[in-house]
């Protein structure tokens, strides 16, 4: 990850358990530099957020079955509660 950050082929995973735990996933693909916090947050808005459901066989509260892509190391994971 040591060139300049495409956005393009960034990534970003939302998910959202029924309890209204929102997890927030971000790949970026480059060193992110001078992108301001504004910035990372609307490209973060940008992508859906997946609900989960309950069922899939998860502890309450936990995205199951979820792993970022192979070979990634995500920026940064953020966990809030959505009311």
């Amino acid at each position: 990850m040591d060139h300049i950050l495409n956005l393009e082929t960034s990534t970003c995973t939302r998910l959202l358990t029924e309890s209204g735990a929102l997890t927030e996933v971000v790949d970026l693909d480059g060193i992110r530099g001078e992108l301001m916090d504004e910035d990372l947050e609307q490209f973060v808005q940008s992508f859906p957020v997946e609900k989960i459901e309950r069922g899939r066989g998860a502890a309450p509260g936990v995205a199951p079955d979820y792993l970022p892509p192979s070979g990634s190391s995500p920026l940064a994971t953020k966990t809030s509660r959505i009311r």
